[in-house]
C-alpha cells in the first residue's frame, strides 16, 4: 500500500536567512477526501522569526513562535501542492532549546492530515450487511474519519537523520 502523502523538503542558506521549498504529493484517494492538511516547519535555535515571505501568496501561512504553519484546506486541482519562501531571524534573540541539533540546515517539516469518508486501507462497512439479533427494526448511520499520524520530512540538504 502506498503512503497517502509523500513530500520533499529542501532548505538552503541565503545571505540573510533560509530559503525553503516543500512539495506535498497526495494519492488520488486522499486528494479527493481530505479535510485539511497542516504542515509545521519548526526553526528553533536561530532566533525569533522576524519575517516570512512565501509563494503562493494566498496560501494560509502563519508564524507561531519559531514555527511556520501552513494549513491547506480541501484539495484543489492536481495531486501536488508546493510552498516556497524565505524566513529571516533575529540572531540577538537566539537561544538553544531542547533540540540542539536543529541548527544551520538541520530542520524538518511535520505533516498531519484528516480524511473523512474513508480509511487509509479503503475498508468500508456495508450497511446492508449488518445483522441485529434478536431481529429488530433499526436505522444505522456510519461515519469514518481517519487522522494521519505525523509524517516527518527532513530537509534534504541537512545532515541529521532521525
Amino acid at each position: 500500500m502506498k503512503p497517502p502523502i509523500t513530500a520533499v523538503y529542501n532548505v538552503k542558506k541565503d545571505s540573510d536567512g533560509l530559503l525553503f521549498t516543500l512539495t506535498i504529493s497526495y494519492t488520488p484517494e486522499i486528494k479527493l477526501q481530505y479535510d485539511s492538511i497542516e504542515v509545521t516547519l519548526p526553526f528553533p535555535n536561530r532566533g525569533t522569526l522576524k519575517t516570512l515571505t512565501h509563494e503562493p501568496e494566498k496560501a494560509d501561512v502563519a508564524i507561531k513562535d519559531y514555527n511556520v504553519v501552513w494549513t491547506r484546506p480541501k484539495a484543489n486541482q492536481g495531486n501536488k501542492a508546493t510552498l516556497s519562501g524565505k524566513v529571516k531571524f533575529d540572531p540577538k534573540t537566539r537561544t538553544v532549546t531542547a533540540h540542539p541539533g536543529l541548527v544551520d540546515l538541520n530542520c524538518y517539516a511535520d505533516i498531519t492530515f484528516k480524511v473523512t469518508s474513508s480509511t487509509f486501507s479503503q475498508v468500508k462497512v456495508k450497511l446492508d450487511s449488518l445483522k441485529v439479533f434478536p431481529p429488530a427494526k433499526f436505522k444505522a448511520n456510519t461515519a469514518v474519519t481517519s487522522t494521519g499520524r505525523r509524517i516527518r520530512v527532513w530537509n534534504s540538504s541537512g545532515d541529521v537523520v532521525e
